[in-house]
């Protein structure tokens, strides 16, 4: 949590690894650094934890599983000022746009 309060960019590496870790309060609390630290390289790893999540919840996965799923849209609005919520394919059609714009 202080990770996202300090506004810790040199955790990120660590915070999206964390976005794997079986335990569901970790993967929320990482989202969330993640989302206070606003650094763009989470957005990605962000996007594919929520489409995983969001596909668990469909396959009727242990709830316990799927808690993380509003800290992780949440996280990538912070990020991104963008209010897509749980729609994945909007989150990814964001995204490309970005990268093209980049280049």
């Amino acid at each position: 949590m202080r990770l996202g309060e300090r506004k810790a960019k040199w955790a990120v590496p660590q915070l999206i690894s964390a976005l794997e870790d079986e335990n569901q309060y970790v993967r929320g609390w990482s989202a969330w650094a993640l989302g206070e630290i606003k650094d763009p390289e989470g957005v990605e790893p962000l996007i594919q934890a929520l489409e995983k999540h969001l596909k668990m919840a469909e396959s009727d996965r242990l709830e316990e599983q799927t808690k993380c799923i509003p800290d992780l849209y949440v996280a990538l609005e912070a990020i991104t000022g963008k209010k897509y919520g749980m729609d994945v394919k909007k989150w990814k059609e964001f995204k490309a746009k970005e990268a093209d714009r980049r280049k």
